[in-house]
């Protein structure tokens, strides 16, 4: 939370998107017919003092070097993506400098595509990581987000809520868009 805290995401479409996209609410495509950021509740507005404050809350205690520490361990880890795309380069090195200004220290770390989405489907080995991803008109988003995509889906990263788990089944078993819409906004 705090990392997204940090993020002034709509400067950083503003600058590298040239104003051409819009920054999204949730994890429902802007576009698609499920999209409802109003009815998201949690919102990461750009707000690095609550970034702070929340790391500060978490025990993440600057260190003499201005990066955060907690039982004597840095605030530190490598944001993995592929080589050769411009757009991420951008976002990335925006990120580093967003995040160190709150303590943070990332490394960015590229690669070509298939040994990056090896890295991620495969052995696993990143601490974040940074790609696009298209969904189709459906909106349901199993693949990602449920917990048994880690090792078959895209699930690279081990989420795991049974919420998400019932609320993703619940829609893709439900054929009345109105009820849908709910169900992936929850």
């Amino acid at each position: 939370q705090a990392l997204l805290y940090a993020l002034d995401r709509p400067t950083m479409v503003k600058q590298i998107k040239y104003g051409l996209s819009t920054v999204g609410v949730g994890t429902m495509p802007v576009a698609s017919w499920a999209y409802q950021p109003d009815k998201i509740t949690m919102k990461y507005e750009y707000d690095p003092k609550k970034a702070a404050q929340l790391l500060d809350d978490a025990g993440w205690k600057p260190g003499a070097d201005g990066i955060r520490m907690k039982d004597g361990k840095r605030l530190a880890f490598d944001l993995w993506s592929y080589s050769g795309q411009k757009i991420n380069d951008q976002y990335m090195l925006v990120m580093q400098e967003s995040w160190k200004a709150v303590g943070a220290d990332m490394q960015i770390k590229t690669e070509e595509f298939s040994v990056f989405v090896d890295r991620i489907t495969k052995s696993f080995d990143f601490d974040i990581c940074i790609l696009g991803f298209s969904w189709g008109v459906d909106p349901d988003q199993t693949a990602m987000w449920d917990s048994k995509q880690h090792t078959t889906g895209f699930n690279s990263f081990d989420y795991k809520n049974p919420m998400v788990d019932m609320l993703l089944d619940q829609g893709t078993h439900t054929l009345d868009q109105a009820k849908r819409k709910t169900i992936y906004t929850d």
